[in-house]
């Protein structure tokens, strides 16, 4: 298995072994580099091998502004944003903030996280956002009005960033739709919208898949652990502990693609 970085080689074996379920074992993940970088070599490698290989890259703000990718042979492309968007499930964020709240019973646990409510604003405001910041890149916009700027969004309790606000974020759509017309022109403008919402819908209109889970939902949720009174840990050790306690079925494609790679391993050591 090749993925982009080294973060999280560890978490990717993890969660592959699990889907495998003890039909094959990923004995060896291995970092490339940027996706542009796993892309090549994807597609350069064309020679036999004794075990199958996949390349694995993140599916990124690409999954909303481009229409189509170029198909690479073992080469995946995930159906979320990123690694971590793979572990983000609402039972498995709850379990988390009752491990990082022990002096709490589980409803006053709950009640203070409130990780309901923060999936429900993420949805019904941060999404537009994620949205508009992909029509951004579909028009090539660059600057900071484009860019992914989780502060200029985040609403604060106690100095804590505890999940999207939804008056400054219609200030940075207001901002966003701006700069698109003044560069592109409002049919342009129209044009790469009307494709960023079909893919939307077609890939499904969840905010887990597409909102950059490191940047949101999990910095969100250890915040709200903070402020409830429990103990933030740094996201490689919240990012793991999700990886044992998440469904994994947040992106179909991807366990399918494991299982077909499985088939050419059985009863071989390893991928």
């Amino acid at each position: 298995m090749f993925v982009e970085d080294s973060t999280y080689t560890g978490v990717y074996e993890k969660i592959i072994n699990r889907i495998l379920g003890g039909r094959a074992k990923v004995s060896r993940v291995t970092p490339l580099g940027p996706r542009a970088v796993v892309e090549a070599t994807a597609k350069a490698d064309t020679g036999p091998h004794h075990r199958p290989r996949l390349y694995i890259v993140d599916g990124d703000l690409d999954l909303l502004s481009r229409a189509r990718s170029e198909k690479i042979k073992n080469l995946y492309r995930l159906n979320v944003y990123s690694l971590e968007n793979l572990l983000i499930d609402i039972d498995a964020i709850k379990n988390y903030t009752r491990f990082s709240c022990p002096s709490l019973d589980e409803k006053t646990c709950n009640s203070r996280c409130d990780i309901d409510n923060l999936f429900r604003d993420m949805q019904n405001h941060l999404l537009p956002y994620i949205v508009a910041l992909a029509i951004a890149r579909r028009l090539s916009l660059d600057g900071r009005v484009s860019a992914i700027n989780p502060p200029s969004v985040g609403h604060i309790v106690r100095g804590k960033k505890i999940g999207p606000s939804a008056s400054l974020i219609r200030l940075r759509l207001r901002e966003i739709v701006h700069a698109a017309i003044l560069k592109s022109g409002r049919e342009k403008y129209l044009i790469a919208k009307r494709i960023v919402i079909k893919n939307l819908r077609r890939k499904g209109q969840n905010v887990i898949t597409f909102a950059p889970g490191k940047l949101f939902a999990l910095a969100y949720v250890n915040e709200r652990v903070g402020l409830a009174g429990g103990v933030t840990l740094p996201q490689k050790a919240m990012v793991s502990y999700l990886a044992e306690q998440a469904s994994l079925q947040n992106d179909r494609g991807f366990r399918a693609v494991l299982k077909r790679t499985a088939k050419g391993v059985v009863n071989r050591p390893g991928i």
